[in-house]
């Protein structure tokens, strides 16, 4: 599984290794890469609107429905609001 890291905390420690020998360089470097702190974060999930008019809505992620007409236009639903998928089309895969 992936993990988020800040990088910018990893590579002012990175600079420094570089000032040792080649090979201890790279042993200090997956170290501070293997013991950084992970950050939390979740992946986002990206999903459209299945419905052709902007009087309904059905995310593509979930199937979550919305064909009230008396509601505000379903084109501004820029998240699913049962799943919390991105409405900006499939980039997931």
């Amino acid at each position: 599984m992936s993990r988020l890291i800040n990088a910018n905390e990893l590579l002012a420690e990175v600079a420094k290794a570089q000032a040792l020998e080649p090979d201890k360089a790279v042993a200090k470097i997956i170290l501070l890469i293997t013991e950084a702190e992970s950050m939390d974060a979740a992946e986002v999930v990206h999903g459209h609107n299945l419905k052709d008019h902007n009087s309904a809505f059905e995310c593509s992620v979930c199937g979550w429905e919305d064909w009230d007409t008396l509601t505000a236009d379903t084109s501004e639903y820029n998240y699913c609001p049962n799943c919390g998928a991105k409405m900006d089309g499939d980039r997931n895969g």
